[in-house]
């Protein structure tokens, strides 16, 4: 293991310092996500939604960051790499919207405004139709 991750069959771990700041930023502000933020990336060309999702299943298996959650041990906040993740990429269509750009832009503002589940997960992700061979992920 690196970066002091561990399975949850090994056990929790000590908080990264960008862990705790997430952690520490939901319990002083719960209903705040201050540390929340879009990165969306325009894709042009040909794309298999399926196939892409089925990529984007196959990183967090193999990426022990994508699969680590905060859980608190004895009132204390630990990481855990679970073991069995799971998660399903969200397929949102936009491509009916009169500027597909402006809606992705307003989409990805509410969708940072929601609080994640840091015992669930510690990120948030999402494949975009934005037209016949426009994506944004």
């Amino acid at each position: 293991m690196h970066s002091g991750s561990r399975t949850e069959s090994e056990g929790p771990a000590d908080l990264t310092g960008a862990q705790h700041l997430l952690w520490t930023g939901q319990q002083l502000h719960p209903d705040v996500p201050l540390y929340n933020m879009a990165f969306t990336f325009e894709i042009e060309g040909q794309l298999d939604a399926d196939t892409f999702r089925a990529a984007f299943s196959t990183l967090i298996e193999q990426v022990e960051a994508l699969r680590s959650v905060i859980r608190c041990v004895e009132g204390v906040p630990q990481q855990s790499v679970l073991d069995d993740f799971p998660f399903e990429l969200d397929l949102i269509d936009l491509e009916a919207a009169g500027d597909p750009a402006a809606a992705l832009a307003e989409w990805a503002q509410e969708r940072c405004e929601r609080m994640l589940d840091l015992e669930a997960r510690t990120f948030d992700s999402a494949l975009v139709r934005m037209g016949p061979d426009r994506w944004a992920w």
